[in-house]
């Protein structure tokens, strides 16, 4: 059965946050695992807590330094490539919805035409 779908919203009770924090945290940490595993590719995780010094790094800190630098002597565009920005998901978004709208009422002209 699935779950329901969560709502995402600041969570007011400090240690409620805290609490979600922590199996979040270990649930991402564990889907980089598996993503590492089972399509044995390299993968790093690196996530700063709220009022911690030392970040949390998934495998260890010397395998995600070399990933880390690995990725950043790549040339510029090709980091670049498939990186996505906040501004360019929103207008591909748009523009695919744009796209199945304007399909839809081509049918529905048709339909009501033909």
């Amino acid at each position: 059965m699935p779950r329901a779908k969560v709502k995402l919203a600041w969570i007011e009770s400090d240690s409620a946050r805290k609490s979600s924090f922590k199996k979040r945290k270990e649930s991402l940490v564990k889907k980089v695992s598996e993503l590492s595993t089972l399509c044995d590719v390299p993968a790093c995780i690196v996530i700063y807590g709220r009022g911690s010094n030392q970040p949390i790094v998934w495998p260890d800190h010397p395998t995600a330094e070399k990933l880390i630098r690995r990725y950043q002597s790549l040339p510029g565009f090709v980091r670049c490539k498939k990186t996505l920005s906040h501004e360019t998901y929103l207008k591909e978004k748009v523009a695919k919805m744009q796209d199945k709208h304007k399909q839809n009422s081509q049918i529905q002209h048709c339909d009501e035409h033909g």
